[in-house]
């Protein structure tokens, strides 16, 4: 703020003091003029202090106002205030992920295809002999052909089923060089057919009365020496497990009481393990149903594999197992 400054001339002051009363008048007038002079100074010191302050500090103030606002620059002994225009924040846009186009794939379902395997010959003769688990394997061994033909779709078979049923190992022996006839089934001699595979079946199902093991075996073992005369390839067949429960229990049954069930089960089993024990010691190749088909650690049968129609024989689901391990077994040259 500018300063206002007032002039009193002189020789008006020297009138005044010359003019007698009225000189008082003129002092007190000066006096308030002089006050009246001083307060205006006095005041506008203290504005322009007051605006002076405003942008100057000591050096203690500078030092503070530092701490507090980083944006305050020092100037020798003073401050200076700089007005600082904080910068509004960039605003990167995120970046609009680009959905790629989904392309659709069909997929055509692949079916696998049976492995085929060729033989060297165009077709193979086959024979099973056996009891009556062997007999009602079919007139023409349907099951083990529709097995053989799945495997080898491009080989024929002939297949002779020469079971017999209610026949033990010794009543089986007796015919193995003659002729068979049962139902429509009429073939010459093994001896004449010589087929490509004989199966020896293990008639266990048909144990001596009484109870012989001795005997068997030494039938059993007689049995697979002169099979060997008759081909040139001898398997020797285990049945699937008998029941141990329910054995021959059925509309079509025996029907025995359950103790003598469990005897006469007990003891085809016997026959069975010691049929398995002989083609070990003959050396000939051995096609086990019997142990997979067993449901538990009694090495009783399972009655999937059984026909419940008389708690003997093996079923549909018994008969198709038996003849898929058959035919996955055998080997033709």
């Amino acid at each position: 703020m500018g300063l206002k400054q007032i002039y009193v001339k002189e020789s008006n002051l020297n009138d005044s003091y010359r003019s007698g009363s009225s000189q008082l008048e003129d002092i007190f007038f000066l006096l308030k003029l002089q006050i009246i002079l001083l307060v205006i100074v006095t005041s506008s010191f203290i504005l322009v202090d007051r605006s002076i302050n405003a942008k100057i500090n000591s050096p203690i103030s500078a030092a503070m106002a530092m701490e507090s606002n980083p944006q305050v620059k020092v100037l020798g002994t003073s401050v200076v205030e700089v007005e600082t225009v904080t910068p509004a924040p960039t605003v990167v846009p995120s970046p609009i992920p680009t959905q790629q186009p989904i392309q659709v794939v069909e997929i055509t379902p692949t079916v696998p295809q049976p492995t085929i395997v060729r033989l060297p010959k165009d077709i193979y003769s086959v024979a099973i002999i056996g009891d009556s688990m062997v007999d009602t394997m079919g007139e023409r061994l349907e099951y083990l052909e529709h097995a053989l033909k799945k495997k080898y779709p491009q080989t024929n078979f002939t297949l002779y089923n020469y079971g017999r049923g209610a026949q033990n190992v010794e009543e089986g022996l007796a015919r193995l060089h003659s002729a068979h006839d049962n139902q429509d089934r009429h073939y010459a001699p093994l001896d004449d057919v010589k087929p490509d595979i004989l199966i020896v079946g293990s008639f266990a199902y048909n144990p001596f009365s009484p109870h012989d093991i001795g005997r068997y075996q030494s039938n059993m073992t007689k049995f697979i020496q002169e099979a060997k005369s008759l081909s040139n390839h001898v398997y020797v067949l285990a049945e699937i497990a008998p029941l141990k429960v329910g054995f021959g229990k059925g509309p079509g049954g025996v029907n025995w009481d359950d103790e003598t069930s469990y005897q006469q089960a007990t003891k085809i089993i016997e026959q069975m393990e010691t049929e398995i024990s002989i083609s070990q010691s003959q050396s000939l190749p051995l096609i086990n149903t019997f142990n997979p088909s067993q449901a538990g650690g009694d090495k009783s049968g399972n009655p999937k594999y059984v026909n419940s129609n008389d708690g003997i024989h093996p079923s549909v689901a018994g008969h198709e197992f038996m003849a898929d391990i058959i035919a996955n077994t055998i080997r033709f040259d």
